[in-house]
């Protein structure tokens, strides 16, 4: 299990970073839409799984809550990534290096789960432990 998921998480990001920067430096739109397509399709596959490593983690006891933390600080980067674009498109005039940020933030989660995460196994809660009481914001 531990394997298939980082494998797929990590691929997704990989092959999202490998998509994403040309998609921002071919000419013809057509090709650049093609690229984006794939590179949005290749985070799926880290999405989809990113879920699943957390909630087989926490377990069915913390699974809501650590699910429910892990989107709230997900989002901030919803919030800070258009935000940085358009300071970054506005002073260059350009799109690439928002694009390569982008990529150097996909390697960098990459390298996080292949260096951080170990095995992805259920943690073992102390018997009679509920979600409230070892949920971070009880």
């Amino acid at each position: 299990m531990t394997r298939v998921r980082k494998t797929f998480a990590i691929g997704g990001l990989l092959l999202c970073c490998l998509t994403l920067l040309p998609a921002a430096a071919v000419r013809p739109p057509g090709l650049s839409i093609v690229l984006l397509t794939v590179s949005c399709s290749a985070l799926g596959l880290f999405t989809s799984n990113v879920w699943a490593i957390t909630q087989t983690l926490a377990g069915p006891r913390a699974a809501g809550s650590w699910t429910g933390i892990q989107n709230a600080i997900g989002n901030v980067g919803g919030v800070i990534s258009p935000l940085l674009t358009g300071l970054v498109v506005g002073r260059t005039g350009s799109y690439y290096l928002a694009f390569a940020m982008a990529s150097a933030m996909l390697v960098l989660g990459a390298a996080s789960y292949l260096v951080l995460v170990g095995e992805i196994v259920p943690l073992q809660w102390k018997e009679g432990t509920t979600e409230r009481k070892v949920a971070i914001f009880s």
